[in-house]
């Protein structure tokens, strides 16, 4: 296999707040290959969105990278000044989609005006050069080339949305990160941004990393998912592998949050308790306190992440790329299936497993 065109290796990411500080990110690790969706799931707050700034040297004034690396291209960027991120990283390797896109663009300019002052801050191209590219990408979300001169009042709120998403494009990055996409959307639209997220990777080479809290959208539009709790990744891997057999105890849990029209009397799992507060690096389990099946040493260590047994394949079916942090990774599955034939019964009175095949 090929190097991955991003790692994140350990990140520890810290906010400082008055006297104390927070720790949003704890030893977070994943990677993402070329041309490979990676899917970033979680609850709010737990770390999400500050990986995805610090990918792009953008965290806030008060928060900083207290350890761990993230390499691009094998080139280690957790250090970069603004200067070098803006020469190096930014909109032209990695660029972002952000939260709330549809309000991001100016009113009282037109959308190529944008365009045209990220094609002067970070590349060489000429004002000809930058709008021809610009149109190729309005074509690539469904535009009319020749509406790039308009302004945002004169879209509608997915075309805002898909106008947003070609100056993210047009600078042809490596990277796409896609923040919450499609949040605050009807399902329509939703429907309509997806599919030109498929489009993208038809017709570019990029890779994405989607940060949303729909699951549902991960497994519909991903390769891979990395699952975080509170700072900590949980469980990363294919989203296959995580699909069928899910290993971390969060993960199990919010999968059978999920209503699932094959079972329509079938009770939600509940996922008790509240993440919590970390004013330092994390050196236990962050999920500890909700987990049904937690001993006393999830408090006193934290889990390393470690490669799963595939559990649907004959041999010892290592895989190396599914990989979860849990010291109970080996016992949990079976204890969950345990639990879900104490009770469970369909409407039919049969016995419902859960089984998501």
């Amino acid at each position: 296999m090929s190097q991955p065109i991003l790692e994140v290796d350990d990140l520890t990411i810290e906010f400082q707040t008055g006297e104390s500080s927070i720790t949003a990110v704890s030893d977070a690790s994943f990677s993402i290959e070329q041309g490979e969706y990676m899917g970033l799931v979680g609850e709010s707050g737990c770390g999400k969105s500050t990986i995805a700034k610090a990918l792009l040297g953008a965290l806030d004034k008060n928060g900083r990278i207290v350890s761990g690396k993230i390499l691009y291209e094998g080139e280690e960027i957790q250090d970069f000044t603004e200067e070098e991120f803006n020469e190096k990283i930014r909109w032209k390797e990695i660029a972002m989609i952000p939260q709330a896109s549809m309000n991001s663009l100016d009113p009282i300019q037109p959308i190529s005006r944008k365009a045209l002052e990220i094609a002067d801050a970070h590349t060489d191209l000429s004002k000809s050069e930058a709008l021809d590219r610009f149109k190729e990408a309005f074509e690539i979300v469904g535009l009319q080339p020749s509406r790039i001169s308009e302004y945002s009042f004169q879209f509608s709120g997915g075309m805002r949305q898909r106008a947003i998403i070609a100056l993210t494009l047009f600078l042809r990055p490596t990277i796409v990160i896609a923040d919450e996409p499609t949040t605050a959307l009807d399902v329509i639209m939703q429907d309509q941004v997806l599919n030109y997220i498929k489009k993208i990777r038809e017709e570019t080479n990029s890779s994405m990393m989607m940060i949303t809290h729909d699951i549902s959208v991960v497994f519909e539009t991903c390769d891979t998912m990395t699952v975080m709790h509170s700072g900590q990744v949980a469980e990363t891997g294919p989203v296959t592998d995580l699909y069928d057999s899910p290993t971390h105890p969060y993960l199990m849990l919010l999968q059978d949050a999920f209503p699932d029209i094959r079972y329509p009397n079938r009770d939600l799992e509940v996922i008790d308790g509240y993440p919590p507060e970390l004013t330092d690096k994390a050196d236990f389990c962050t999920f500890v306190d909700r987990c049904p099946w937690a001993v006393d040493e999830c408090s006193q260590t934290a889990p390393r992440l470690e490669s799963v047994t595939d559990r649907s394949v004959s041999g010892d079916g290592s895989d190396s790329t599914h990989k979860v942090a849990c010291i109970r990774k080996d016992e949990v599955p079976q204890l969950n299936e345990e639990r879900k034939r104490q009770g469970r019964t369909t409407a039919d009175g049969g016995s419902d497993e859960g089984d998501l095949p």
